[in-house]
Order: C-alpha cells, then sequence, then structure tokens
C-alpha cells in the first residue's frame, strides 16, 4: 500500500473568484515558466479555466 501524509499549519480558508485566479497563476508561473513546453495560465482556454475553477470552487472540506 502506498499511504500520503501532509502536514499543514495556519488558518485555512475558502478564496474564490480573482483571488482564486490570480493564486492558480502564480502557481503556475511558479511550477511551469522553467519548462521548456510551459503552461501558463495565458495558454489555456478560458471555457476549460473557467470549468476547472468551478470545480475547485465546488469542493467541500
Amino acid at each position: 500500500m502506498h499511504y500520503l501524509a501532509e502536514h499543514a499549519y495556519g488558518t485555512a480558508r475558502i478564496i474564490r473568484g480573482d483571488e482564486l485566479k490570480s493564486a492558480l497563476e502564480t502557481m503556475l508561473k511558479h511550477y511551469e515558466s522553467h519548462r521548456e513546453n510551459r503552461r501558463l495560465w495565458d495558454t489555456f482556454d478560458p471555457e476549460l479555466l473557467e470549468s476547472e475553477m468551478k470545480g475547485i470552487n465546488t469542493t467541500t472540506c
């Protein structure tokens, strides 16, 4: 069996809308900008991004 553990500290909060978009853009820049075949925010279909953001926003804890 494979197990994964994550330890997080602090206070969790839900982000939506422009704040979520900004966080996702920052994450993509951090993890993708150095790659030869990078995928940054503006390279995705806007309808796909909107759909994926809705999926993130509807996740419950």
